[in-house]
């Protein structure tokens, strides 16, 4: 059963000061728990980039506790998460064609035809995964936090 905190019983202290550092500190293990299953179950993009969409999810605490972030700094994240239309892809002003590696060995062209690419909604997935593990968290950090204000209003 859930500790029940009466308010009008205590003296609390200056919320103003006191709640955008709970907040913080209650938000923390949350965003850190749908950081840690982003990088579980985001996609391998193979040998020559091997885990380094995995390795540039990064998470942070915003606007005094009240926001949590979940970000990948990759360049290339937004096109996994949301795939890609197929497209024509042309070589740079300096070059005059493009130069890859074929069948028949080395290949060049003036244009290559990109079938594009699925999406990978590994953000979404994570945060659908760990929405009630963040909310048991959430609520057991708050019921902690409560728990500290009473005892150092008492003690």
């Amino acid at each position: 059963m859930p500790k029940i905190y009466r308010v009008d019983k205590l003296e609390v202290p200056e919320l103003d000061t006191v709640t955008a550092k709970i907040r913080r500190k209650v938000m923390r293990p949350a965003v850190k728990l749908v950081a840690e299953k982003v990088r579980e179950i985001a996609p391998d993009s193979g040998r020559a980039h091997k885990g380094k969409l995995k390795k540039s999810i990064r998470y942070q605490v915003l606007d005094r506790g009240n926001k949590g972030e979940v970000k990948s700094t990759s360049p290339v994240a937004h096109l996994v998460q949301d795939g890609t239309a197929a497209h024509q892809i042309v070589p740079r002003r300096s070059a005059p064609s493009l130069m890859f590696k074929g069948r028949a060995g080395l290949v060049h062209a003036k244009a290559v035809n990109h079938p594009g690419a699925r999406a990978q909604p590994f953000l979404l997935e994570a945060e659908a995964a760990t929405r009630p593990d963040v909310e048991r968290v959430l609520k057991d950090g708050a019921e902690a936090a409560l728990a500290e204000i009473a005892a150092g209003v008492k003690g």
